[in-house]
């Protein structure tokens, strides 16, 4: 009887354990796909205050369009530096631009002034935002970036799929009784909706910068990346809870046959 009992104990701490490894590694697996989502999506930012902020020497330099693409190129720029350590000379870059289309700046911006003017002021406020966001990397987010650097790579990637795969395996040949369906639905279920509700409320905090008094462009990168992430993994978060809820279906099913026999 003790025997038994202790069996069923280990079993179920067995079970625990690798329910926990495979919950750290779709986890890892989440943080690693939303990195990847952030180094193919482009980051754009709400102009609609930012305006308020960049009226220098009575030029409201965001009613050009093409100042609009140069800017968002240049978080993008800046946002390369930072997550994924690619070389980026923004000042080289910021100009070149700037030169290339100061004539289609002008007339969108009804300018009659003198060019080397207008670049100068240009210039000064679009590399200030390179300067404010690639100023983020420091000692602390190195650590976080460098993890996020390594398992984001596809051999990484391939490898942490071949994990879970192994401990599912586990999974199911210690569990022949179907609570291997529940305990995967439990895995599922459970860090999906830890990760959804997380990028959800760092969704909402920042959706709140746009209420802020003055515009900061930090708020608004970290802003642009929170919608990034939480908008393309939806369909992630939407696929695995349905089959946490279909698992948990199914062992209801299996459960209730095998009582009834």
């Amino acid at each position: 009887m003790e025997r038994e009992l202790f069996k069923n104990y280990f079993k179920k701490i067995n079970s625990l354990f690798i329910m926990l490894l495979m919950s750290i590694v779709l986890l890892i697996l989440f943080v690693s796909s939303s990195y990847r989502i952030l180094y193919k999506e482009k980051l754009t930012i709400n102009f609609d205050k930012y305006k308020y902020s960049t009226n220098v020497n009575d030029i409201d330099i965001i009613k050009s369009s093409c100042v609009k693409n140069i800017i968002t190129d240049t978080i993008n720029d800046s946002k390369k530096y930072i997550f994924f350590k690619e070389e980026v000379n923004n000042e080289s870059n910021i100009l070149k631009k700037i030169d290339s289309n100061i004539n289609i700046i002008k007339k969108e911006l009804n300018y009659n002034g003198d060019n080397s003017i207008l670049r100068s002021i240009l210039f000064n406020e679009i590399n200030d935002i390179s300067i404010k966001l690639n100023s983020f990397l420091n000692e602390n987010t190195e650590i976080y970036i460098n993890f996020l650097i390594l398992f984001s790579t596809n051999s990484a990637f391939i490898t942490l799929i071949i994990i879970f795969s192994i401990l599912l395996l586990i999974l199911i040949l210690t569990n022949k009784d179907f609570t291997w369906i529940k305990n995967v639905s439990g895995v599922f279920m459970l860090v999906t909706i830890s990760h959804l509700l997380a990028s959800f409320i760092l969704t909402i905090i920042f959706s709140y910068s746009t209420r802020l008094p003055i515009f900061d462009i930090r708020i608004e990168f970290l802003r642009a990346i929170s919608n990034v992430i939480f908008n393309n993994q939806v369909k992630i978060w939407i696929l695995l809870l349905t089959s946490g809820v279909i698992y948990r279906i199914l062992y209801i099913m299996f459960n209730k046959t095998i009582k009834n026999s």
